[in-house]
């Protein structure tokens, strides 16, 4: 009877060993189904740029090829692209006058700060016994 029990025990604790196995086991199935995902998902985002960049370079030539033909090309024109620029380089001039505006006013007032600090420093030195004074106001020294 004892030997039953004993066999029953060991079977029980390996049981018990094997579902945790099993449950580690589990696991690495969910991470790596996860990780396999992830791949999936960059493949695919990889797959989508080639696209992209293809349909561009297909496009590309097609314009090439009609600009040769003498065709028109379906990009925007010349002129499309000058008055592009040219509201680009407005903004930016606009931009640049600003900052230059700014500027000027920091200047202007570093420069009055800098002349008030001048005025400050030509008075009179303080005198050093100005904390004695302050305490003696009448002149009476210890």
């Amino acid at each position: 009877m004892e030997e039953i029990l004993t066999q029953l025990a060991y079977k029980d604790s390996r049981i018990i060993e094997l579902d945790s196995e099993i449950q580690q086991l589990h696991q690495t199935i969910i991470d790596l189904r996860e990780y396999v995902s992830e791949k999936d998902e960059v493949i695919r985002a990889r797959d989508r740029a080639v696209q992209i960049m293809r349909a561009a370079q297909t496009e590309a030539e097609s314009n090439t090829d009609q600009e040769r033909e003498g065709l028109p090309a379906t990009t925007q024109t010349d002129g499309e692209v000058v008055l592009i620029l040219q509201r680009q380089l407005q903004e930016a001039n606009v931009l640049v006058v600003a900052r230059e505006k700014s500027l000027q006013l920091l200047t202007e007032e570093l420069n009055a700060r800098n002349q008030h600090i001048a005025e400050l420093s030509s008075h009179e030195p303080v005198p050093e016994n100005i904390f004695l004074i302050s305490l003696y106001p009448y002149g009476y020294f210890p």
